[in-house]
């Protein structure tokens, strides 16, 4: 009975384009948290082309345009400004989003010994922008205090 009851589940299951879009919808809204420099940070996402999840992020004296792959728990991209670019990735922690921030080095990959992480707070809706979603927290899974990652990639 089991194995019929998981086939059901499993035929109904979203996937393809229309799962990208659920999943990707789940991160949409307004976040914010203080950085350990003690500056506020804004996170602000939306559903962007093909499952995509874009927004921009807020802190100290740059502003970042991102896009991202989410996942079930975590999204994984990269910001871009005039200042550079910023690696970011993002992992679930309840109702936080726990959020790594690296910039990147030589040779565009992220640099994580200078990395920074914040956990974020879902804003209220009273703070979300003007036809801004739910927000979610970030939270940078797999990393110790500081940023190091806890196994390597």
């Amino acid at each position: 009975m089991f194995r019929w009851v998981r086939a059901l589940f499993l035929l109904f299951l979203p996937t393809g384009p229309l799962a990208a879009q659920i999943v990707a919808g789940s991160y949409a809204g307004r976040y914010t948290g203080v950085a350990a420099d003690g500056s506020r940070i804004v996170l602000d996402l939306k559903v962007g082309t093909q499952g995509k999840v874009v927004g921009t992020l807020e802190r100290a004296d740059a502003r970042y345009q991102l896009e991202a792959d989410p996942g079930l728990d975590e999204i994984i991209g990269v910001g871009s400004s005039p200042r550079g670019s910023l690696y970011l990735e993002g992992h679930r922690e309840g109702g936080s989003l726990r959020l790594l921030m690296a910039g990147m080095n030589a040779t565009g990959q992220p640099d994580y010994q200078h990395a920074s992480e914040a956990t974020l707070s879902r804003a209220e809706a009273s703070e979300a922008p003007p036809g801004g979603g739910p927000v979610a927290d970030t939270a940078a899974h797999g990393l110790r205090p500081g940023g190091q990652r806890e196994h390597s990639q």
